[in-house]
């Protein structure tokens, strides 16, 4: 059975998000519950390697087995408890990668990811499923933003991003049971998921409204830097770290990830800093594409003697290259 990815946009290096195709098997196996199964791709968090999966549940340690050097195997608990064998792959976004998932005999089930832009392909591995056959119901393709499960997480935070999934192919040719498909958003950010009908898949945009998930840069190249709850926000060296991870809302303010502190405007001329969100006007900040300004309240994020400084805001000047900023990317139109 073959399943096809392409991560259309990608949210950015310190995003946690899955994309993914769960499959069950023909027979739960001898423990029970040897029959549910996934396999997909992951961007994983500031610092962390991406990643392709190839996860069943209830395998135990001696059922899963590494295949091309680099991957390896490892138990998972959490929702569920199993295998799972991994590769760190810097995958690219507008690449169409495909997942073989094959059976071997005696139950083994392998999976090998096929760039098809490429043609590159390695072997995450194999592990020992309940049955000998790929059940042909309830396979379902869907994208996870895995930080849900921080109390500080929440849908202005999350960076955009989109992927298409293909229909499952089998060695024969299409399976017909799974020619037609359903759509679903969950219910946690419904007016920001979108799961659209494309030839032969679907088309997943979650975070509608909000931009990726990145770096902002002053013109000289330094980033804007947050930290804990009302210290000031300062410019730093660029680094691949959460502190440097802004989503530019679609509510218009500027957050960091997993701690419900947005940029604020303290006091006119005075330093900014990161505070609670309120979304209230000192944490709103209206972007120009035309003169690179972020404007609250009237007046323009403006930077002082460079790396390590901390950030103000003063009168606007669109002369003024303090006052230039790079967002993670162009503000994407507002959701619907």
């Amino acid at each position: 059975m073959s399943f096809t990815t392409k991560v259309d946009t990608d949210p950015g290096p310190t995003a946690r998000v899955y994309w993914s195709h769960f499959f069950s098997f023909a027979d739960k196996g001898p423990r029970g519950n040897q029959g549910d199964a996934y396999t997909g791709m992951q961007v994983t968090g500031a610092g962390n390697e991406r990643l392709f999966l190839f996860s069943v549940w209830n395998a135990t340690k001696d059922e899963a087995k590494a295949g091309s050097p680099g991957s390896y195997c490892v138990p998972f608990d959490g929702e569920g408890k199993g295998m799972s064998c991994r590769m760190a792959v810097d995958w690219v976004a507008g690449h169409t990668y495909r997942s073989d998932v094959k059976h071997e005999g005696d139950r083994w089930f392998s999976v090998t990811v096929t760039d098809e832009d490429t043609s590159e392909s390695f072997d995450l591995g194999r592990i020992r499923a309940g049955a000998d056959a790929i059940l042909r119901d309830g396979m379902t393709d869907f994208t996870e933003y895995f930080e849900w499960s921080n109390p500080n997480s929440s849908c202005f935070d999350q960076p955009y991003s989109s992927a298409t999934f293909s229909l499952p192919l089998a060695s024969s040719g299409k399976v017909p049971e799974i020619a037609e498909i359903s759509t679903t958003a969950t219910p946690g950010c419904p007016a920001s998921t979108t799961v659209t009908p494309v030839l032969n898949g679907s088309r997943h945009d979650d975070a509608v409204g909000n931009t990726v998930r990145g770096q902002v840069f002053d013109s000289s190249g330094n980033v804007m830097q947050g930290s804990l709850s009302g210290s000031p926000v300062t410019l730093r060296k660029p680094r691949e770290t959460k502190h440097q991870a802004w989503v530019y809302a679609w509510d218009s303010t500027l957050r960091l990830p997993e701690s419900d502190q947005c940029l604020t405007m303290t006091t006119p001329g005075g330093a900014v800093a990161m505070t609670g969100c309120r979304a209230d006007s000192s944490q709103q900040w209206t972007y120009s594409a035309s003169t690179q300004h972020y404007v609250s309240n009237g007046l323009c994020l403006t930077t002082q003697a460079g790396w390590y400084s901390a950030l103000t805001v003063s009168a606007c000047d669109v002369n003024d290259s303090s006052q230039k900023w790079t967002p993670p990317s162009d503000p994407l139109p507002a959701r619907g």
